[in-house]
Formats: structure tokens, C-alpha cells, sequence
């Protein structure tokens, strides 16, 4: 039949308007009544009960993210748990049914969470009056599915109640306050996400604040669809949380813990402006007012503290399936282009200087490194020159094309790995295509460039892209059992994760014999302590130092297990890292992480694939996935691993390849990370700590799991998608955090739009809004929570800024300027008011003012007066007169390779002069005692200095 007619809709003006239609979670009293129960009429609440002998009462309730989806927006490090404030709101309307209004006081004792795809059914218990009228107040829950006779339920909260009091003192009419100064809210909100707290729309209410002195104030409103509910609340837990948000005197990770002397005059408010001062006890306390001034109420201390890890994984009860992930491909959606775009390719990286300079670079530049005859090292060294010769061109406004045969193939997922971090650290500028000689493939190769999408597969004519999704449960099935007779080999065993799983398979999986392999042997650190922990635990533990990249050594180790302990499992743990910036990369760094990593793994591989093993398990790294900046070798060996389990298994051999995430655990591969490394992890990827516990969980779901290649990583998904409006997620995340609206080119609109503005005012407000953009986004990279700490004409390496932050800067004022800057960008100008002027010509051709010519004080006949001189150079030169005198003796400074430096001798010279990762001499120039140099003192920062050094 025919559809009636309606009324039209606005439509949103920007793709991150939005608005919620939840379904509403109110009372079903018509269902409580028929067994003396009364409905609440609350939305938290859904029934209550008077309690015979107490005078108490009882509340009822179930709570889940499908019926009260809003509670979604609150997270901590990605789990949904409810606000501290819902458990006042509680508290005050369980008060209100027996007359004691008043919270006097309420301590959250465990956190609440709300797990995904379940329910938590919850009570809330007020007991009888005591002889001042006061109440005592508990609130506990347990999850569904546990809702039987003497199962355990969890205390979250437990306070007293009294009656109310008189409406509390405020006073808030005058505002916005005389003499405070202005907040930046997004701020707040962007520390609260560094610190690991996701906050969704429903609770992202904090409008305006303002700082006085030690004082916040602030003005929190409900959204349009919030409202009908805060009429069933006395107060909305989401405007008080909101209130919380603005307390600059809490750390960001910090939770209330405690309330004290909550007293609400009135209900149903939708905004609310606040005072939020210190209390003089380490809280503080709030008084609040509407939009008009009159007082609400007030709350006479809230205490807020961090809550440990440990706290989190109990409160979550945490399902490590939560934590698998995997890589599907699924169709690549038709392009909206009309006609498809022009590809040239080239086939050596010269061929690009001559694109360049005739000017017409059409906008994809193809490059096939499909031949895998030559090897892993071949194949990656020639990716990575093709990769530094494009980057060092960013004139050319093109991306380049990288294709491989199947990404499967661990010499081509190589590849992937490699240009994967590459893609982070310069965006917009590469893509990879695996694609078959199917002449149907090359001819949609241009539409699916049209695309935009940077990771693309072309077989038989059809188009796909990677994303990443949760693990599949089907098909999984209990692990064949470890031989508890057999012996069990863990590369990298004395290493912090060799240590940790060498007592899991003792303790859980009853493994008898362990052989620990590692650089060091028993030479490392506490071996002796760790074989005595493992033998208590009925372990017979050999411990031996080995070369695992070397064939015959790995071989003869092998040979030597016992025939009644014979092996029946590998875990390969070892690895080593080279990090910087993949500008700064050599053949050389690319082979000092793929031997351990790559090479062990291959001859392992191999030397194994005709013994009846229970499993074969690597441990790879989420950086071969997501593609980490400044780990291009890195990602590289670890997306080899990933490659390679895919390929036992499809040969119907045991294997799984775990690429995990950030291990709370700290190691000698990740103390180096600095807390600005963590934070951009999290913020790029999602990815936050793992503990102990949980790690171990997903070891262990990961020999069960059908699926041979596995990322295992906790995502705060919540997060990523709080912060997609202010950066794109990126595309292998879309299935769990999909995007707004497909991004579409922006440079040359946002690159006219900041010219035109900066055109239509004064020359020295021009200067201070770039610099102030500078500084912005020098402080964000920096996670810092203002510019404050960022002198205009202080030098980025003083700052703080070593190579990988500064091309994350570099990349943060591509996008804000539409301006394509060069790596070297905060080399060639080194403090933000160079950098400033920088911007200001290229974005409008010229500097608003001829820059003053520096002249030196003085006359010119001044005398200049030598102090002192130092040098250092090879052939035991330590000072001016030293290398004078080699020089007028004809001395010489040429000698053997040093043996200080932990290069393996025997394997480093090869008399074929292009064989990659050797020298065709064996004598050179030294410095002696290299690694004496102390770049701490020269404010150097260890990931720097390894970058820096020559070997």
C-alpha cells in the first residue's frame, strides 16, 4: 500500500552529530506487583520490598549494556563499569523510601562492571533505623548465569543513611565566576583518555570550566535525549559524573572511592553549574546549583584514588576470548570514483627522480616486489629502499604502491610488516596490494586503488581488505595434552616472558622436563633461583646458552634430548629490537631483529616438522599487524612469524602465532618505553597493559583457538571511539570501531582554509595562532595536559623529542595544515618558532616581515681565545696532540674488529661485497670503548642513542 506522508527531518550538519534512540529502560511493575513486590519507577531500580522485623527495605534490579546502554560510556581501561555516582543516586533513592534522604556516608568498596552480552543482577539493602535515625546502606551484586542458592555475590558499596537536612548553602547566581579563568574542557576529556578513561557521549557533559585559585567551576548539561529519564532520578548519575570529570585536583586514572554528606534539595535537573573546591583531606568537596543559581545540593567530600590492575581483572572476571582477535579479509566495497585513476610503474628507485622532475606524477606510483626467489633479507632490504626513496621525495603528491604476491607467504608478509610501519609513520603515502598474475586482478588494480583503503588483496579478480575482528570460537578444541614425559624447548626462556611461562607450563600444564634456551644461559641474571623455583614445582630444568639462528647449533641441541624425555613442544619467546624511524633504517638494523626473531623461527620450522610435537607456538608481537611507527624490522620479523603458523598449520602441522600487545610485565625489550610510547600506543591502537594473569589466559585459549594466527591484546575499544571524531581510527579497526564517514581527501581544502584565515588578520596575530598550533600538538605528542611547559624558543630535542615523536608531530601538522612536511622537520627547524615561521611560508609563499639580520656584538677586532679543545678518533687518539702526531708520523689508525661491541666475528665477513649484513674486510677504524658514551648526560634518550649508533 501506499506509505503515508511525514514530516521532513533536519539532517546533521557533520558527520559526528549524532543522536541515541535507546530503548528505554523503565520499570516493569506490572510484572513485581502479582508477588508483593512494588515497582521502583526508577531506571536503575526495577522493583523493591518492605523486609520483615528491620523496617528495612530491599531493592531489586538487573543491569546490562543492551538495557541501559548508556552505561556503556563509561569505561576503564575498556570495561564499562558503573559511575560512582549511580551508587549515590542509589543510595539517595533507596534513602528517600524510608525517610532518610541523606547520604552521610557512602565508600565504593569494588568497582561494578557491566560485562558485554550479560547481565548483573543487583540489590540494594537499607536496614533498620538505629537510635539517631541513621541507616546502614549495602549494595551488592553478581552476574548472570550465577543466580543460584549459595553462589557468592560481591559487596560494591556500604554507607548510612539520614534523614535530610535543611537545603544546602550555595551560592552560584553570580556566573560565569568574577575572576576565573577559562578551561579548556576538550583537554579534560583528552587527559581522562590518555589516562585510560572512555567516556562516551552519555557521560561527555562538562560544557564550560572555569579555575579560580584552587577552585573549578563548571556547567555540565544533559543531552535532549537524557532528559525524560533524569525526571525518574533524583539526580542523573550521568550529570554527576560529569560534575567529577572537571575535578582537576583528582589524577585522570583516579575513581571516587568515597562520598561524605551528599545532600540533594531538589530533582529531575538536566544542567547544573558547580564549585568544586579542596576539602582539606585530600578530596573535595561540590556544591551545586541550576542554571539559574539555586542550590541542589551539595556533597561535603568525594575521595578519589587510582584502583590497582589486579582490582580491574577481578572485578571483570575477565573472558580472555575478549582479548583474541583476528585478521579477516572481507570484499572491498565498489569505488565512487567515475573513472579509475592512472598508475605508472617503475621498476628502480631512480626511475622517481625522473618522475619528480617532470612534474606530472599521476597519483599512484607502482613497485612489484613479487619475487621471493631471492629471500627474506633480499626482499625486505629491497621494500625498505624503495620506501626511503619515496619518503624522501614528499613533493610528489602521489602514493606508492607496493605489490606482493599472497600475503600469506612469510617472505611477502615480510613486506607487509615492514611498509605496515611505514604507513604509521607517514600516512597517506603508501599502499599494499597482494595480488595474483590473474589478468582480471591487474585490471582492477586501479578501482581498488580508487578506493583509498592502504592494505588491499586482488585475487582471481576480486578485491578484499584486512580487518580486524574477534577470534572465532568455532572450531576450537582442547589442546593435545603436553606430554608431561616429554620435553618442552622456550627460546628466550631466561627472558621475563621465557621466566613466566616456563611456571605456567610447570604449574598448570604439568610439564615435566623444560629446556630453556638463550643468549646467555645460565649466565643470565637469577637462572639459578628460576631452576630452583621450577624443580619445587616438579620441573627437571636444563638451562643452556645457544645460538638460535644458527642451523647446526639449534640441531645439535635438539640431538641432545634424552629418548625417554623426547621433544613435544617448542614456544619461541626470543627476539631482540633496533628501533627508529624507518627513514633511519638499514639492511643491517633489518637483520639484527629478523635472525632471532625470523631466522630462529624458520630453522625451528623446519628442523621440527617431522616430529610428532603437541605444539609449536610463537610469540609475535601486535606491532606486525597494526604496523608500529618506528618499528618497521620489527614488524617485519613478527608478521613472518604470523605468516609462518598459517603455513604449518595449512600443512596440517601444529602452530599458533600469538602477536600480543603491551605486557604490564616489564622485560629487556620493553624498558626502554617511555610513558609517551604507552600513551601513544593506546592512543593510535587501543592497546593497554596486559597482566600477568591474563596473558597467561590467553596462552592458554590460544592452543585451544582453530585459528593459527592470533593478536592478543586488550583494546579499549570504548576510547578509540571517543577519540575518531579528533583522529582517524585506523582502517583494520573499522569492524570494531567503524567510522562516521569514510575520510575523503582534505589536504588542499584545509591547506587553503588555514592560508585564507591566517590571511585576514595582522601579521603578529598570524605568528601567534601558528605557534600556538605548534604547540598544541607539541604537547599532545608529548602527553602533556597543557602548552605550558613548551617554550617557544626552546630546541624539540630539549623538550623532549627524539626521532619517533618527531614524526608524529610531523604527521599531526600534516593534517592540521594540508601541508606534506618531510621527515627531517624538526631537524632543519629545531625549536617551535622556527617551525612557526616555517609554516607561515609555505602556507602563504613569503614571510609577512623580512626576518631581522642577527649581527654579533662586538668591534671586529676582538680577540677570540682558544679555552680548550678535545677529540677523540681511532688508533688511540684522545686529544688534539695525539692526532697531530699520527698525522705528521703517518700514523696508522686502521685495526681488527673490536670484540667489545657483541658482534659475532665468525659470521660478520663474507668475501662477496653485496652479501647483506656482513663486510667483505676485516680490519677497520674503531672508536675504542664505544659503548662507554653516556647519552644521559648529553639529554639523549636510550631509544635515540640506539638510533644514532653506527653498529
Amino acid at each position: 500500500g501506499d506509505i503515508p506522508a511525514h514530516d521532513a527531518l533536519d539532517l546533521p550538519t557533520y558527520a559526528f552529530q549524532h543522536q541515541h534512540y535507546w530503548l528505554k529502560s523503565g520499570p516493569r511493575s506490572g510484572e513485581v506487583t502479582a508477588v508483593g513486590l512494588a515497582g521502583a519507577q526508577h531506571p536503575l531500580l526495577g522493583a523493591w520490598v518492605e523486609l520483615p522485623d528491620t523496617d528495612g527495605v530491599l531493592f531489586t534490579s538487573r543491569l546490562s549494556l543492551s538495557t541501559h546502554p548508556w552505561l556503556a560510556d563509561n569505561t576503564v581501561a575498556g570495561t564499562a563499569v558503573l559511575p560512582g555516582s549511580a551508587f549515590v543516586e542509589l543510595a539517595v533513592r533507596a534513602g528517600d523510601e524510608v525517610g532518610c534522604g541523606a547520604v552521610d556516608e557512602l565508600l565504593i568498596e569494588a568497582p561494578l562492571v557491566l560485562p558485554q552480552g550479560k547481565s548483573v543482577q543487583l540489590q540494594v539493602v537499607v536496614g533498620g533505623a538505629d537510635e539517631a535515625g541513621r541507616r546502614r546502606l549495602t549494595v551488592h551484586s553478581r552476574q548472570q548465569g550465577n543466580a543460584s542458592r549459595g553462589t557468592d555475590w560481591t559487596r560494591h558499596a556500604t554507607g548510612m543513611l539520614a534523614r535530610a537536612t535543611t537545603a544546602p548553602d550555595v551560592d552560584l547566581a553570580t556566573w560565569p565566576p568574577p575572576g576565573a579563568t577559562p578551561v579548556d574542557v576538550d583537554q579534560v576529556y583528552e587527559d581522562l583518555a590518555r589516562a585510560g578513561r572512555g567516556i562516551g557521549p552519555a557521560f561527555r557533559l562538562l560544557r564550560s570550566a572555569w579555575a579560580r585559585g584552587t577552585d573549578v567551576f563548571a556547567e555540565v548539561e544533559l543531552a535532549d535525549d537524557q532528559r525524560a529519564e533524569a525526571a525518574r532520578c533524583t539526580m542523573h548519575p550521568a550529570l554527576l559524573e560529569a560534575v567529577c570529570h572537571a575535578d582537576t585536583h583528582a589524577e585522570a586514572m583516579a575513581l571516587p572511592v568515597a562520598y561524605r554528606t551528599v545532600s540533594l534539595s531538589a530533582t529531575g535537573a538536566t544542567a547544573l553549574r558547580t564549585r568544586i573546591s579542596p576539602d582539606g583531606q585530600g578530596g573535595v568537596k561540590v556544591q551545586l546549583a541550576d542554571s539559574t543559581g539555586r542550590a541542589v545540593g551539595s556533597v561535603g567530600s568525594v575521595t578519589s584514588r587510582p584502583l590497582p590492575d589486579d582490582v580491574w581483572v577481578s572485578a571483570a572476571g575477565t573472558d580472555p576470548q575478549d582479548a583474541l582477535f583476528e585478521v579477516e579479509w572481507f570484499p572491498l566495497p565498489a569505488p565512487s570514483a567515475s573513472s579509475d585513476p592512472a598508475v605508472v610503474t617503475v621498476t628502480s628507485p631512480a626511475e622517481l627522480t625522473t618522475l619528480a622532475d617532470h612534474g606530472d606524477v599521476p597519483p599512484f606510483v607502482r613497485v612489484d616486489l613479487t619475487d621471493t626467489a631471492h629471500g627474506l633479507r633480499e626482499l625486505t632490504s629491497r621494500a625498505l629502499e624503495w620506501v626511503q626513496a619515496w619518503l624522501a621525495a614528499p613533493e610528489m603528491d602521489a602514493r606508492l604502491v607496493i605489490v606482493t604476491r599472497e600475503v600469506t607467504d612469510p617472505i611477502c608478509a615480510a613486506v607487509w610488516g615492514l611498509v605496515r610501519s611505514a604507513q604509521s609513520e607517514a600516512p597517506d603515502r603508501l599502499v599494499l596490494v597482494a595480488m595474483d598474475e590473474d589478468g582480471a586482478s591487474g585490471a582492477l588494480l586501479p578501482a581498488a586503488l580508487a578506493t583509498g583503503e592502504p592494505q588491499i588483496a586482488v585475487t582471481a579478480g576480486a578485491a578484499s581488505i584486512p580487518r580486524l575482528v574477534r577470534a572465532t570460537r568455532s572450531g576450537d578444541e582442547p589442546p593435545r595434552a603436553l606430554d608431561p614425559t616429554g620435553t618442552v624447548v622456550i627460546t628466550g626462556g631466561t627472558g621475563a616472558l621465557g621466566r613466566l611461562l616456563a611456571r605456567h607450563l610447570a604449574a598448570e600444564h604439568g610439564v615435566r622436563n623444560l629446556l630453556l634456551v638463550s643468549r646467555r644461559g645460565r649466565a643470565a641474571e637469577g637462572v639459578a633461583e628460576l631452576e630452583s623455583e621450577l624443580g619445587a614445582l616438579g620441573a627437571s630444568v636444563r638451562t643452556v646458552a645457544c645460538d638460535i639462528a644458527d642451523r647446526t647449533a639449534v640441531a645439535d641441541l635438539l640431538a641432545s634430548l634424552p629418548a625417554e624425555a623426547p621433544l613435544t613442544a617448542v614456544v619461541h619467546t626470543a627476539g631482540v629490537l633496533d628501533d627508529g624511524v624507518v627513514t633511519a633504517m638499514t639492511p643491517e638494523r633489518l637483520d639484527t631483529v629478523l635472525r632471532p626473531k625470523a631466522d630462529a623461527a624458520l630453522i625451528l620450522h623446519e628442523l621440527t616438522r617431522d616430529m610428532d610435537l603437541a605444539a609449536f607456538v610463537v610469540f609475535s608481537s601486535a606491532a606486525g599487524v597494526f604496523g608500529n611507527p618506528g618499528q618497521a624490522n620489527y614488524a617485519a620479523a613478527n608478521a613472518f612469524l604470523d605468516a609462518l603458523a598459517q603455513r604449518r598449520r595449512a600443512e596440517g602441522l601444529p602452530a599458533t602465532s600469538l602477536a600480543w600487545g603491551h605486557w604490564a610485565l616489564s622485560s629487556e625489550m620493553t624498558a626502554h618505553l617511555t610513558a609517551a610510547d604507552l600513551r601513544q600506543h593506546t592512543r593510535r591502537f587501543g592497546v593497554t597493559a596486559l597482566s600477568e594473569e591474563t596473558g597467561l589466559a590467553l596462552f592458554d585459549a590460544g592452543l585451544r583457538s582453530a585459528t593459527p594466527a592470533l593478536v592478543a591484546a586488550r583494546l579499549d575499544l570504548a576510547d578509540l571511539r571517543a577519540s575518531a571524531a579528533a583522529a582517524p581510527v585506523l582502517p583494520l579497526l573499522h569492524k570494531l570501531v567503524p567510522p562516521g564517514r569514510r575520510a575523503v581527501s582534505r589536504t588542499a581544502a584545509s591547506r587553503t582554509d588555514l592560508a585564507r584565515r591566517l590571511e585576514s588578520v595582522d601579521p603578529a596575530e598570524r605568528e601567534q595562532t601558528l605557534l600556538d598550533l605548534v604547540t598544541h600538538h607539541a604537547a599532545e605528542v608529548l602527553g602533556h595536559s597543557s602548552t605550558d611547559g613548551i617554550a617557544a624558543e626552546r630546541a624539540f630535542r630539549e623538550l623532549g623529542f627524539d626521532s619517533l615523536t618527531s614524526v608524529e608531530l610531523r604527521n599531526r601538522l600534516n593534517a592540521a595544515t594540508g601541508l606534506r612536511l618531510p621527515s627531517t622537520l624538526l631537524y632543519d627547524h629545531p625549536s617551535p618558532r622556527a617551525l612557526t615561521r616555517h609554516l607561515r611560508t609555505e602556507l602563504l609563499g613569503s614571510p609577512s616581515a623580512p626576518a631581522a639580520p642577527v649581527r654579533a656584538s662586538g668591534t671586529p677586532d676582538d680577540g677570540i681565545a682558544i679555552v680548550a679543545m678535545s677529540c677523540r678518533f681511532p688508533g688511540g687518539v684522545n686529544s688534539p696532540e695525539d692526532f697531530w702526531r699520527l698525522i705528521s708520523e703517518g700514523g696508522d689508525a686502521v685495526g681488527d674488529f673490536p670484540d667489545d661491541r657483541g658482534w659475532d666475528l665468525s659470521a660478520l665477513y663474507d668475501r662477496d661485497p653485496d652479501h647483506p649484513g656482513t663486510s667483505y674486510v676485516r680490519h677497520g677504524a674503531f672508536l675504542p670503548d664505544a659503548a662507554g658514551f653516556d647519552a644521559e648526560f648529553f639529554g639523549i634518550s636510550p631509544r635515540e642513542a640506539l638510533a644514532m649508533d653506527p653498529q
